[in-house]
């Protein structure tokens, strides 16, 4: 009977000594999921981004940035002045979205470089050094039109 009893007792005491596993984790558990949503591929960039940007010496820049699907840009400006345009400027080249911060894109064949955060409906120019936000008040922002 002794015998018996150690023979059943046996795979329960080789199972104690084994090193634990990983406990299951319930798949509606999103906690340790990363989130590999980018602007890149959640949001629906492409598209003609417009607005008036700061300017140092004149009223705004009047700034129409167009993203195309394929990667390319096509960026316009003009300094408003006394309520003329003046200085128009046309730029044209292909973007790209940062590896490290995958909501900026950096437009190509541009002096100085441009940096913008691409958000819902939105283009928001940045630093282009430090690639962070412009500390300022002033607005920024391109909205992105129909």
């Amino acid at each position: 009977m002794k015998k018996t009893l150690l023979l059943l007792a046996l795979p329960l005491l080789l199972a104690a000594c084994q090193t634990p596993s990983a406990p299951a984790t319930d798949s509606t558990d999103t906690s340790t999921v990363v989130d590999s949503h980018t602007a890149e591929n959640a949001l629906d960039w492409p598209g003609r981004y417009a607005g008036l940007l700061p300017c140092a010496d004149c009223e705004g820049i009047q700034t129409q940035l167009t993203l195309n699907a394929d990667k390319t840009y096509v960026l316009e400006e003009h300094y408003v002045k006394n309520g003329r345009a003046l200085h128009p400027s046309k730029a044209t080249g292909r973007f790209q979205f940062d590896a490290k911060k995958p909501s900026l894109i950096r437009l190509e064949n541009t002096s100085p470089t441009r940096v913008y955060f691409i958000g819902e409906g939105y283009a928001e120019a940045r630093d282009a050094q430090s690639r962070d936000k412009i500390s300022s008040q002033l607005n920024y922002r391109l909205q992105q039109t129909p």
